[in-house]
């Protein structure tokens, strides 16, 4: 259905582009060289004017992704003994799987780590790109964990009018793997 009316809103678009070329350039201009610069001008303009600046923006989102700090992580944080440690240090767990419903199950994680985030907007014309900084810090210690980066852009007028019916971000963010979450606590 999209794609129906994908191509409804494009042949309606070249029919007006029809009219008005005939009436902008056709009709006022008689000598038949110019004709043939300004009329292919035109339909150049036309066709590309409108996602212009996804095609610009586009190309710029790529640069600042690529220009994105890798993923970074400041060691493994001691947590002592509670639900993933006994009082001995010896872990709680013997699978990842185990970790995770310790973890869920105990939401102990959530109270261990807490994310801090930063939002800029690095870029305004011809897409906005909002960067965000973000930081896992450990709750008591207040050390840092784990550092990342991330960009995000709505593309575009046209994908912000879209994005309305059907919402769409670009995104990528800092290159790397960050550690699992067994990695980040030690006894």
């Amino acid at each position: 259905m999209i794609g129906v009316l994908f191509y409804i809103v494009v042949g309606l678009w070249c029919m007006a582009g029809w009219y008005v070329c005939r009436w902008l350039i056709t009709r006022r201009t008689q000598v038949l060289s110019r004709r043939l610069l300004f009329v292919p001008l035109f339909w150049v303009v036309w066709l590309i004017g409108p996602v212009a600046d996804d095609i610009v923006g586009r190309r710029m989102f790529e640069e600042e992704c690529a220009r994105l700090p890798p993923v970074r992580f400041f060691g493994p944080v001691h947590i002592g003994a509670g639900v993933f440690f006994d009082e001995s240090g010896k872990r709680r767990w013997k699978s990842e799987q185990e970790f995770a419903r310790i973890a869920v199950e105990t939401h102990e994680l959530q109270r261990l780590f807490k994310w801090k985030d930063q939002r800029t907007q690095i870029v305004a014309f011809p897409i906005s790109i909002t960067r965000t900084d973000a930081v896992l810090y450990h709750v008591t210690s207040n050390a840092p964990s784990l550092a990342m980066s991330s960009l995000s852009s709505n593309g575009g007028w046209i994908e912000r009018v879209v994005a309305r019916l059907y919402p769409y971000v670009w995104a990528c963010r800092s290159p790397g793997r960050g550690p699992r979450d067994e990695e980040r606590i030690i006894f």
